[in-house]
């Protein structure tokens, strides 16, 4: 499957209200870049789950999943999310 249709197959089960939330293990999969620092890693917003995605915007841009806080944020260009271990 496409990264494409699997964003349609996110997009369709969220219009019909079946979207689970992410699991870790889901989140984990992702190609996450590690910030320079060293501290935390990122991944744009148009790569990691759409239910993700939203469920940061439905609750304040932040959110704590299996022993990280993923934060919604803005970038120059692009949105992104980034995760840091607590």
């Amino acid at each position: 499957m496409s990264r494409i249709e699997r964003k349609l197959d996110e997009i369709l089960a969220l219009l019909k209200g079946r979207a689970a939330p992410p699991s870790p293990q889901e989140l984990d999969t992702l190609n996450w870049r590690e910030y320079p620092s060293g501290e935390g890693e990122w991944i744009f917003a148009d790569e990691a789950p759409i239910k993700l995605i939203e469920a940061l915007r439905n609750i304040g841009g932040s959110a704590v999943i299996g022993g990280y806080r993923y934060t919604l944020r803005e970038g120059r260009a692009k949105k992104f999310v980034a995760r840091r271990k607590l």
